[in-house]
This record gives C-alpha cells, structure tokens and sequence, in this order.
C-alpha cells in the first residue's frame, strides 16, 4: 500500500512537472531566437533534470535539520548545495546542447546570454523543493507525536482503571465481610442478601470503570 501511494505521488509530480516543463518551452519560444528543436532539448532537460532533483532533495533535508543544525548553519549549507546544483544543471545543458547535439550558433548566444536568469530560476527551483521537503517532514513528525501522544494517554488510562480496581476501599470491604460472617451465625438468609449486595456493588464499580475507559 505504501508504495502504491509512493508510486502515486511521484506519477503526480511527474505531471506536474511536465506542465512546468511546457511553460519554460513557451518561455523559450517567447525569448529566444534559433531552431525549435534546441528550445525542445533545452526543454527536456529542464524536465528531467529538476524531476530527478525534486526527488533527490529530500535526502538532505533529512539530513540537514533544525533538530541537530543552527538556522544559519542549515541556509549556508543549502546556499551552496544550490549554487552546486544549479552550476551542474548549466553545465548538463550546455555540454549536450553544443557538445553532444551540436546546436547553433545563435542559440549559443542565447544560451550564455541567460546565464544569469538560468541561475536564478535554478536557486528558486531547489529553494521550493528544499521547503517543500521540510514542510513535509514537519508534518509527519507532527502527526507521529500525535499518535506517540495518544498512545501514551491510552497506556495511562488502563493503567489508572487497572490501578482503580485494586484500590476499592480495602476497609470497607473488610468491615463488610466482618459483618456478613456474623450474620452467618444469627441471620443467614441476611447474610446471604448482603453477600449478593456486596458483589452486585462489586461488579458494578468495576463495569463502570471498564465503560469509561471505552467512552474516552
């Protein structure tokens, strides 16, 4: 079940992606000059590479986290890891659209010409999945203190109502059977009834006990 639900989650981020993806293509279309075909490389690699990082980032954030890091320690960390990334991402593009496609010289010029914007969308996209990531994260470790929570209030209501059935007044029972041994003697059928009162009392303070434990 769970990772049909993993499966789901990635099939939609996937989707969601590729939509993304087509937006930077028209973005292209809208800013650049050159062949379709190298807006359409430059596209897909825009999809696959950010699709594997959407999924690749959520390794440090487990890693890096406000439970064992400073908050400046873990913005410089993540500062650097996104100039890295999106240093790696430039240089991916560059080498397989001019390397390894062999694309124009017009889009080459295009190419270093949006260094600069490349960069910044590249730093944003990893700052988004970083903070999705640890929104997630938060809400997970929330919901298990949650469930630790209420676990722990379960364990001390069965300890309480296993605690309250031995600690029926000891000597109110003790003065009861006192009296029902004597009744024994001079009036049996009285203590008979009092026997039956006493365990009807008995059993009631005790079914109680168990039908407030299933009402909380």
């Amino acid at each position: 079940m769970l990772n049909i639900s993993r499966k789901n989650t990635f099939l939609h981020f996937a989707i969601f992606w590729f939509i993304v993806s087509l937006f930077y293509f028209f973005g292209l279309n809208y800013v650049s000059t050159g062949e379709t075909v190298s807006r359409l490389i430059d596209a897909f690699i825009f999809f696959l590479f950010f699709l594997a990082l959407g999924y690749a980032s959520k390794f440090p954030t487990k890693y890096i986290s406000f439970e064992s890091s400073k908050p400046l320690k873990i913005f410089f960390n993540h500062a650097i890891a996104s100039l890295v990334v999106t240093g790696i991402w430039l240089e991916f593009n560059y080498v397989v659209l001019f390397e390894l496609a062999g694309q124009s010289h017009e889009y080459y010029t295009f190419f270093i010409d949006s260094i600069l914007w490349r960069s910044i969308i590249g730093v944003l996209i990893y700052s988004v999945f970083v903070i999705f990531h640890y929104t997630l994260l938060y809400y997970e470790s929330y919901n298990e203190k949650l469930e630790r929570e209420s676990e722990l209030k379960t364990s001390i209501i069965e300890a309480e109502l296993r605690n309250l059935r031995f600690q029926i007044n000891p000597h109110f029972i003790f003065n009861s059977l006192n009296s029902i041994s004597s009744l024994t003697i001079s009036d049996p059928a009285k203590a008979r009834e009092m026997t039956i009162l006493l365990s009807d009392f008995l059993r009631y303070a005790l079914s109680k006990s168990e039908s407030n434990f299933s009402s909380l």
